[in-house]
């Protein structure tokens, strides 16, 4: 069944005013059309939702490395930094949304990607998420992830008990109580563009 939309259509004859006291009574084709338009209209609706910029912490970019960014999965080195070619595997996927370039993703030892591509699928319920944002993540050097890096560090202290000596930093006190003092007095993040 091919079905041509055009603005002027109108599947139903119905008025407004008989829409209420016919609704119960509908079945069949008429509920199958008015559905159908309900359906257009909300679509509709949807389409005109504006799309807000995507804004980057611009860790991608200041990192070559990619310390500051997602690889879990991913194949890493000694010093656990991510491997460039398995990132850059990454990032061809998600940028080309080929299921043959997600399937290519070298993987770093059991773990599995979850749900790799469920950024590109399409939901028939409300926005799109392509027209949605949220805000970027902490900038790795910023003053909100050195506070959460201090939050960690004391509760892990706390809960675990372990002397600052165990650490392996003999100065880990100051170190953190500048950090806390770096955070308290920050402000908040601060995003720029890349």
């Amino acid at each position: 069944m091919k079905i041509t939309i055009s603005h002027n259509t109108k599947l139903l004859s119905e008025s407004r005013e008989n829409y209420s006291a016919e609704i119960w009574r509908w079945g069949g084709e008429r509920r199958r059309e008015r559905a159908f338009r309900n359906r257009i209209r909300a679509a509709t609706e949807e389409f005109r939702v504006p799309i807000p910029p995507q804004v980057s912490n611009c860790d991608e970019a200041r990192y070559p490395n990619r310390v500051g960014n997602f690889s879990k999965g991913l194949p890493h080195d000694d010093i656990g930094e991510v491997l460039p070619a398995a990132y850059d595997s990454l990032l061809t996927a998600v940028t080309s949304g080929d299921r043959d370039d997600f399937a290519n993703i070298p993987l770093g030892g059991t773990a599995k990607l979850a749900t790799p591509q469920r950024g590109l699928s399409f939901h028939l319920e409300g926005t799109d998420s392509g027209q949605l944002t949220s805000p970027p993540a902490p900038e790795l050097a910023g003053p909100e992830r050195a506070g959460e890096m201090v939050d960690y560090w004391i509760a892990t202290r706390t809960a675990i008990g372990f002397p600052t000596r165990r650490l392996g930093c003999a100065n880990c006190v100051q170190i953190v109580s500048k950090m806390e003092g770096n955070r308290v007095n920050s402000g908040g993040p601060t995003w720029t563009e890349c």
